[in-house]
């Protein structure tokens, strides 16, 4: 099943990650993918 916002979410930490790797755009890339995951993952428990 595909999820629009989970994709536009993947594709903004993909562009975050191109960028140079600063520390702030890195962590807040990390935090949005844990808040992708906990989105995507809560429906199913």
């Amino acid at each position: 099943m595909r999820n629009p916002e989970k994709e536009a979410m993947e594709a903004e930490i993909e562009a975050l990650l191109l960028q140079e790797a600063d520390p702030a755009p890195l962590a807040l890339a990390i935090a949005a993918t844990i808040l992708a995951l906990m989105t995507w993952v809560s429906p199913l428990l």
